[in-house]
């Protein structure tokens, strides 16, 4: 009778865990596809302003203006590296 509530107690105790795992995975799985969404927004505009500012800088005669004046250092500009 003993061993028969230990077994049971213990498949129980394995159920519990299996399921708090499995609920567990699929709270980190929203999170995650989330920071993914997040990340793509992110990407995309990141590229938009790539477009933009390559197409002005198309547009942009070196030779009219100042050399100098174009490569002028942007302290304001962060970089994260």
């Amino acid at each position: 009778m003993s061993s028969t509530i230990i077994i049971v107690t213990c498949l129980l105790l394995t159920v519990i865990l299996i399921a708090c795992f499995y609920y567990k995975n699929k709270a980190i799985q929203k999170l995650q596809i989330s920071k993914v969404g997040e990340l793509k927004g992110q990407i995309e505009l990141h590229k938009q302003q790539i477009y933009i500012r390559n197409k002005n800088l198309n547009k942009y005669d070196f030779l009219k203006y100042n050399l100098k004046d174009s490569l002028y250092v942007q302290n304001n500009i962060q970089l994260n590296l």
